[in-house]
C-alpha cells in the first residue's frame, strides 16, 4: 500500500484583466519597490528601469504589454513623455501610463496620466483601461 502524496495547491494570484508583462520606468527606488510590490503578485513579469536608456535596453531584449513611466527621470534620466512617444510609435498596442507630480496639460503619448500621489487602485484601473475608481 503506497501513501498518496498531498497535492500542492495553486495560489496563482495573477489578474487576467491586467497586462501580463509590465515595465516600470522611474528613478526613485522607493517608488520602484512600491510599484513592483503591488504589481508582482498580479502579473507575470515586472521589470524596472531607472532611466530612458535602461528602458530602451529592456525594450530591445524583452516583450512588454504595458509601461508605467514617470515624467521626470532625474538630471540624466530623461523625460517619460519622450520614452512613451517612442513606444507609441514602435509598439502602438502597448498600454502606456505616465506619472507625474506636476500637472501636465497634454499627454497624447500616454493612454492614462496619473498625478502623484495616486492610489494603487488608480494604477490598476489605468493598466486595465478602466476609469479611475471614485
Amino acid at each position: 500500500m503506497s501513501a498518496e502524496r498531498p497535492r500542492a495547491e495553486s495560489h496563482d494570484t495573477r489578474d487576467p484583466s491586467l497586462p501580463a508583462r509590465i515595465l516600470i520606468v522611474d528613478d526613485e527606488p522607493l517608488l520602484q519597490r512600491s510599484l513592483t510590490r503591488k504589481l508582482k503578485p498580479l502579473v507575470t513579469e515586472v521589470h524596472v528601469a531607472g532611466s530612458i536608456g535602461e528602458a530602451r535596453q529592456l525594450l530591445e531584449t524583452h516583450v512588454f504589454d504595458a509601461v508605467v513611466a514617470d515624467e521626470q527621470l532625474g538630471l540624466d534620466g530623461g523625460l517619460g513623455s519622450v520614452l512613451l512617444t517612442e513606444i507609441s510609435q514602435r509598439f502602438p498596442a502597448m498600454r502606456r501610463v505616465l506619472l507625474s507630480g506636476l500637472p501636465l496639460q497634454h499627454t497624447p503619448m500616454a493612454h492614462v496620466f496619473l498625478h502623484k500621489p495616486f492610489m494603487p487602485a488608480e494604477l490598476i484601473a489605468a493598466l486595465r483601461g478602466e476609469p479611475a475608481p471614485a
